[in-house]
């Protein structure tokens, strides 16, 4: 996985440019002028899961440097697997971005998202021009605990999924 960073971000420079061309600007907001740091988002690293009728849901996350953290997210339900999806978080042209690769869709291809949100521990990833979602947020609840949610409107309602997950503790 760490080897596709380099040809991510070759396809995300482009994608970045025209999703800040096609961005609405609206008034400004007091997070515009702030500078949202990866560093705060250091605390996902490691693995968390979720078990529902809908199968196993894990996310791995690993810090690899200061500017880039790698997330893998899988869904299995008994023997099979449903989803596989690739994250990056990163810093491109002092944005923070949220970079979603997921197996079946956009032909596989990354999908960037900003950040435009960072408050009370909770960070909000907006891409407006994505068919669905437009909004990707995580939200702290407890050093283990947090609230992801993908959002936006599909098929012209308003559609929310969350994915409540805890951190995966290793028992020695």
């Amino acid at each position: 996985m760490i080897k596709k960073i380099g040809v991510m971000y070759l396809l995300l420079v482009s994608q970045v440019v025209i999703f800040q061309a096609c961005s609405l600007k609206t008034e400004p907001s007091d997070d515009e002028t702030k500078t949202f740091r990866l560093a705060d988002l250091f605390w996902l690293d490691g693995e968390w899961y979720r078990t529902s009728d809908d199968g196993v849901f894990t996310e791995k996350w690993v810090k690899l440097n200061d500017t880039v953290m790698e997330g893998e997210t899988i869904v299995i339900e008994g023997a099979d697997t449903l989803m596989t999806e690739s994250i990056l978080l990163t810093v491109l042209e002092n944005n923070l971005l949220y970079i979603p690769s997921v197996s079946g869709e956009s032909e596989g291809k990354p999908v960037a998202f900003a950040c435009t949100s960072a408050k009370n521990d909770t960070w909000v990833f907006v891409n407006p021009t994505h068919d669905f979602p437009q909004f990707i947020t995580y939200k702290k609840i407890t050093p283990d605990s947090l609230v992801a949610s993908i959002s936006g409107v599909m098929n012209g309602k308003p559609k929310e999924i969350l994915f409540p997950m805890k951190r995966k503790t290793i028992t020695p």
